[in-house]
């Protein structure tokens, strides 16, 4: 095959001021449990300040797995830009926009809330949430 030369020309890099969103252990038939960490501020989702500007972040999730292998939906869990349960939106298994242009250098605080359906079991349940940023160039 023929050499092609190919120019990186958009690097976005995002930073997390967290490693885990923790709702503690949970009771089941209990809807709307913050976050630990909502008051304080701590769910930031930064993009580097040298770096270039992002199209859109966005957000998704997975299963969260319980005690027993008893399960719980991404659709169990709302984030927000506000610490407002009133302007919460669904987690889903999709790639949902968490925010669109997002210049370098911006940080967006987020909250989560947490909705345990009756059936399930006392205890902590753990999953993943995924964020992505993303830039066309176009």
């Amino acid at each position: 095959t023929e050499d092609r030369t190919i120019e990186i020309a958009i690097i976005l890099l995002m930073h997390l001021s967290f490693d885990n969103i923790s709702f503690g252990v949970i009771d089941p038939c209990v809807n709307d449990t913050p976050a630990l960490n909502n008051t304080n501020n701590l769910y930031n989702i930064t993009l580097d300040e040298n770096f270039n500007d992002a199209d859109g972040i966005y957000i998704k999730g997975e299963n969260l797995t319980g005690p027993g292998g008893y399960w719980i939906g991404p659709g169990n869990i709302s984030w927000s830009k506000t610490n407002d349960i009133n302007d919460e939106t669904m987690l889903t298994y999709n790639w949902s926009q968490l925010r669109g242009y997002t210049p370098s250098g911006t940080t967006q605080t987020t909250y989560y809330w947490i909705d345990v359906p009756c059936g399930k079991v006392h205890g902590q349940y753990k999953g993943k949430i995924y964020y992505m940023a993303n830039a066309t160039g176009g």
